[in-house]
């Protein structure tokens, strides 16, 4: 993408301002590897949520710039008629005349590298997810120069267009809400359940439905042959939510065995085929049995 003279002035400030090669690198890593998630930018800040290449930990990055002032943005405002970009200036675009000082009313549009701070929540400043959200947005400005009057004030924050340039496909790249409540990724909150002293205790119960609703809901057919039955279908159902809900509250790994599972399955479903499953589990029918009388009694689908 060719960069104009916006995104350039940007650049070379940011680059100045963070002042590390290294940094500079490994945010240009990351930012290849879809490590910016919902870039937002609005007067004052650029924000988003960024991830390190080969990490998985989520930042909140933020580079800030100071807001023009009203006499400032009066003076912009009032050159640029002289040149005849007051409308295009006015209708939320950024002429690249304007950085011109002579244009500006030599107020200066683009922040210098003094001007541009950070922040991020892994703690250093600068860093390489502020270098990443400093790429980013080097990248917004080639494509939507007149965002750099968004983050100067100059005019007023555009509606937001989905930015799926540096997000794989596939991904879901928005993190906030529109009143900024922020999202956090599910792998963080299962750490935090997992972390927590009394984690919550999960529904052991069947959600309840309304009779009229009950009553109003579509009765499907049978599943045709050689689907299992529907009786079988809402057994295999309920097995898997009882897996589920032992895992989530005891952590332990789930360990799939064949003839465990087939016991276990066979004490549950309705009209299981006991001499059909001992065949293919290579017992006789008694061994099935025991294991079955045994797997009812302790929870133990070893054979005795």
């Amino acid at each position: 993408m060719n960069q104009n003279v916006w995104a350039d002035t940007w650049e070379t400030a940011v680059r100045t301002a963070i002042g590390e090669d290294g940094l500079l690198f490994a945010g240009h890593n990351d930012l290849a590897a879809g490590g910016i998630a919902h870039l937002t930018i609005t007067p004052g800040k650029a924000t988003a949520m960024v991830t390190a290449r080969h990490g998985r930990d989520e930042t909140h990055t933020v580079i800030t710039v100071p807001v023009l002032t009203g006499e400032q943005a009066a003076a912009v405002h009032g050159s640029s008629s002289h040149c005849g970009h007051h409308r295009e200036l006015r209708a939320g675009g950024l002429p690249g005349c304007l950085a011109d000082p002579g244009h500006s009313g030599k107020v200066p549009v683009a922040p210098i590298a003094a001007e541009i701070g950070f922040a991020c929540t892994c703690g250093a400043s600068p860093c390489r997810h502020v270098a990443a959200l400093a790429h980013a947005v080097t990248r917004r400005l080639s494509a939507r120069p007149e965002e750099l009057a968004v983050l100067r004030g100059l005019s007023p924050q555009p509606t937001p267009a989905p930015d799926t340039s540096t997000a794989p496909a596939g991904t879901t790249t928005t993190r906030t809400t529109p009143e900024g409540q922020l999202y956090v990724a599910a792998h963080h909150v299962w750490g935090w359940y997992r972390e927590c002293a009394q984690p919550p205790r999960v529904c052991d119960h069947p959600p309840a439905f309304a009779g009229t609703l009950a009553s109003t809901s579509p009765s499907w057919p049978p599943p045709p042959a050689p689907a299992p039955p529907e009786q079988r279908l809402h057994a295999l159902l309920d097995d898997a939510a009882e897996q589920a809900r032992n895992y989530l509250l005891s952590g332990t790994a789930l360990e799939c065995s064949r003839d465990g599972d087939a016991v276990r399955l066979a004490s549950t479903l309705p009209q299981a085929r006991l001499p059909e499953i001992a065949d293919r589990l290579g017992l006789d029918i008694s061994q099935l049995r025991e294991r079955l009388t045994m797997h009812r009694a302790t929870g133990n689908t070893a054979s005795p």
